[in-house]
């Protein structure tokens, strides 16, 4: 057995106990420890939309994804590796994105990307993958937006999406103009009962 494997063997071996010890679910994701959080912040201009897309991972599948971010293996993530992941996971999400407007789908493409990881909870780290995306449509006259998000949908996790307007009024948005969870940062706990 390599060194590598033995001790991301070690490692999973270790979560598997902590969690059937009971260890305490993240505070920070509503779910625990093993959840994907997706949040979609649409802006609607009279000439394109944007979105401010955001995936917070938790732990678990944070861990699960670190082979493909660690392309050299080294056990480090470098600036090259994360901002490689964010570029690739980016364009997946904006292939995933269905938004139609008055002529069809609307193509969105990523204007910036970004990737990041900070502490959580069990001694291992929890990502947050930033992507903006950018995509025309005419909405100078009264027009009617879809969207559907099938990123990732396989996983468990929060899902939010807020719109607003700029030189363009939403009429009966089923969507509110801002985060109840300061887009993935702070999850609100009265609401997930």
């Amino acid at each position: 057995m390599q060194p590598r494997t033995r001790r991301a063997g070690a490692l999973l071996g270790l979560l598997l106990g902590l969690i059937l010890a009971g260890a305490a679910p993240a505070a920070a994701h509503p779910l625990g420890n093993v959840t994907v959080n997706h949040y979609d912040g649409l802006h609607l201009y009279a000439d394109h939309v944007t979105d401010s897309a955001v995936e917070d991972v938790a732990e678990i599948p944070t861990l699960q994804r670190r082979a493909s971010i660690d392309t050299d293996g080294n056990g480090a993530l470098s600036d090259g590796e994360r901002t490689s992941y964010a570029a690739r996971r980016c364009a997946d999400l904006a292939g995933t994105l269905d938004l139609r407007g008055p002529a069809g789908r609307i193509r969105m493409s990523v204007t910036s990307s970004g990737y990041s990881e900070k502490a959580g909870q069990i001694s291992l780290t929890v990502g947050r993958l930033e992507c903006e995306l950018t995509g025309p449509v005419d909405l100078s006259r009264v027009a009617s937006l879809q969207v559907q998000n099938g990123w990732d949908g396989a996983g468990i996790g929060w899902h939010e999406i807020t719109a607003v307007g700029t030189g363009v009024s939403l009429k009966d948005s089923p969507f509110p103009q801002t985060s109840i969870s300061d887009e993935l940062r702070r999850y609100p706990n009265n609401l997930l009962a």
